[in-house]
């Protein structure tokens, strides 16, 4: 069965129960095949001396979204519970994981922007301390009588009243 959603075309598309797949081995042979389909179908022709590939369907980018759709889920949210079951959770985290290096893999392509977002929205995070005020930064001392994290004693009240 075949069935058209937002211009994207799913094979055996259907909603799915929780107990649809009894065995991590049924779910992970789902997930081989996703892997598989993403990579689009084609047909070689001869054009002159030239063998081409021709595309019967595009090849298309792997995505959390597109995984739970392809597994039948009605959401990406039910696809990701079955990380709450302990005979699915590591299968759910791989697929996810090969997800994640493709948007990896696209972050030293020409157009990095669209991988950066999806990896930010999969835990990844870019940040960088900056010092915003011009002045050296001064290591904080601990008070309570404790070394500071340079290893100097904090200074004692009579020492920080020195004018």
């Amino acid at each position: 069965m075949e069935k058209q959603i937002k211009g994207e075309l799913f094979t055996d598309f259907r909603p799915i129960r929780i107990n649809d797949y009894k065995t991590p081995e049924e779910l992970q042979n789902k997930i081989d095949e996703y892997f598989v389909y993403i990579k689009g179908e084609w047909h070689e022709e001869e054009r002159g001396d030239n063998t081409i590939l021709v595309y019967d369907r595009e090849p298309e980018p792997p995505t959390v979204t597109g995984l739970a759709l392809y597994l039948g889920f009605s959401t990406r949210q039910a696809l990701l519970n079955y990380q709450h079951r302990e005979d699915f959770k590591e299968i759910i985290e791989m697929a996810k994981l090969r997800v994640e290096g493709k948007y990896e893999k696209n972050l030293s392509g020409k157009y990095p922007n669209g991988s950066i977002f999806a990896l930010k929205n999969l835990g990844w995070a870019d940040n960088k301390n900056v010092n915003h005020t011009g002045l050296p930064e001064v290591p904080q001392l601990e008070a309570n009588g404790k070394e500071g994290e340079d290893g100097i004693p904090p200074l004692s009240s009579d020492e920080s009243q020195i004018g």
